[in-house]
């Protein structure tokens, strides 16, 4: 859990201190997406001593990696999982890709383990452990830059997620296609 990125609470929106990818404008696009799933934008707003923060609609949770640490039932990993392929799916037939995905932008509720997941691609200019931390989820074709980012890459990194949960067992078939090295062997989207 990143105290640095979580900046202060105002009511039901939480204040992200992050650098963030894309513009204004591109942020603004994400005003229009409601799903159950997905942390919604506020806004993008200057914050005294900490600068330029995205403000979302915001619930008590934790992110995915203390969810895991916490050893739920399979049953609780599966219901996660779900949400997030549900989250993803809603991207996907957007015509989006997420593009950034990890457990830096996967939170679980602390009431009813509902998934909420951050939908914009940050960057990590001068912190480095975000950047070590985060690399380990990208696609091969993300850390070479060889092909355009493709809704597999996201699902790349949705097997990455699953092997973090230890979803093996019934799963392996699904996680070995998700984390193949070669793009067109993965699913192609949720």
């Amino acid at each position: 859990w990143d105290e640095n990125r979580l900046a202060l609470m105002e009511g039901k929106s939480m204040v992200f201190v992050l650098m963030v990818c894309e513009g204004t404008a591109a942020l603004d696009a994400h005003h229009d997406e409601e799903h159950p799933y997905l942390l919604r934008y506020v806004e993008m707003r200057d914050v005294d001593g900490l600068g330029r923060c995205l403000v979302v609609d915001w619930e008590d949770a934790r992110p995915l990696s203390a969810f895991a640490a916490e050893n739920p039932s399979l049953e609780a990993k599966k219901a996660v999982l779900e949400q997030l392929a549900s989250a993803l799916g809603y991207i996907h037939e957007r015509k989006g890709v997420h593009g950034d995905l990890s457990p830096a932008v996967v939170f679980v509720t602390k009431k009813g383990n509902q998934v909420r997941l951050l939908n914009f691609r940050q960057t990590y200019a001068g912190n480095q452990d975000d950047a070590a931390q985060v690399i380990r989820y990208q696609a091969p074709e993300i850390k070479d830059g060889t092909v355009a980012v493709t809704a597999r890459a996201d699902m790349y990194a949705l097997g990455m997620l699953m092997k973090d949960l230890r979803l093996g067992g019934e799963f392996y078939d699904v996680v070995s296609c998700c984390c193949n090295y070669n793009s067109s062997a993965r699913y192609e989207t949720m």
